[in-house]
Parts: structure tokens; C-alpha cells; sequence
């Protein structure tokens, strides 16, 4: 049974092709899609560490760390509004929320790593490319074109 869902598996990434994503799809490559939610935008994040930042492209890739037992559990969203500023270029902005869910339940003194990316396409189209993208909370910057 395993070796058949193996070969289930490849079939259907064999089927794939790249020229079959439609704009505005997520770019599996990059990682998780911006969430785009108004109510979610404020939301409170559990404490990490931002060690690094970089932008490629339309991707996002953030590095966290934070005290833990492990990083299993944890948690990264990066949400907006959905509101960008019509200037030139344009501005627009993301939060990054965490979570860690078995924080408070076992005190251990590791500092853990972990990297996310996270596909800006839906939210940063080309229409409003260039952009100017800030990361909320922090003084980071990045140019999108």
C-alpha cells in the first residue's frame, strides 16, 4: 500500500507543470501566501526574535528565534489588511504572528531557529508593484518591483 501512494504521489507531481499556475496563485516554492484580513491585522503575536529578513522576487523569507523545548509546534502567519498606500511607489505592510502552543507548559533554556517563507503574490500584484513593503514592529523595509 505505501509503494502505491508513492506512485499516486509522483504521478501527480509528474502531471505538474509550472506554466499551469494562473496569476495570483501561490508560488509553491515560496512558501505559505500572506494572509489578506482586516480583523486579523492588529492580532497580538507571542514574543520571538527577527535574526534575519529578505525579500526575492515576490517571497518573503524570515528566520525567528525564541526560547523553547522544540520548535515543532510553532507558528508563523504574516497578515495584512490588505491596504496599500497609493503613492510613489506604493506602501504597503504585513505583520508576522506568532504562536507557540506549548509555551508555558514546560520551562526549557534552548534558543531555536527556524526559517519561513512566504509567497507576497496574492497581495503584492503587479499593479501596485513597485512597493515599498514593511514589516510592522520592526524597522525593516523592502523594495518589491
Amino acid at each position: 500500500m505505501k509503494q502505491l501512494n508513492i506512485f499516486l504521489m509522483f504521478l501527480l507531481f509528474a502531471a505538474c507543470e509550472k506554466e499551469d499556475n494562473f496569476a495570483g496563485a501561490p508560488n509553491s516554492s515560496c512558501g505559505s501566501a500572506i494572509e489578506v484580513n482586516p480583523d486579523r491585522a492588529d492580532d497580538l503575536s507571542d514574543n520571538f526574535d527577527l535574526l534575519a529578513a529578505t525579500v526575492e522576487g515576490k517571497c518573503l523569507e524570515v528566520t525567528i528565534a525564541t526560547s523553547g523545548c522544540s520548535s515543532e509546534g510553532w507558528q508563523l502567519e504574516l497578515v495584512t489588511g490588505g491596504r496599500i498606500s497609493e503613492s510613489t511607489p506604493t506602501q504597503s505592510t504585513a505583520r508576522l504572528l506568532f504562536s507557540d502552543p506549548a509555551a508555558g507548559s514546560v520551562t526549557c533554556q534552548a534558543y531555536l531557529e527556524e526559517t519561513y517563507q512566504f509567497d507576497l503574490s496574492d497581495y503584492l500584484t503587479d499593479e501596485v508593484l513597485p512597493t515599498q513593503f514593511s514589516l510592522l514592529d520592526t524597522e525593516l523595509v523592502f523594495t518589491v518591483d
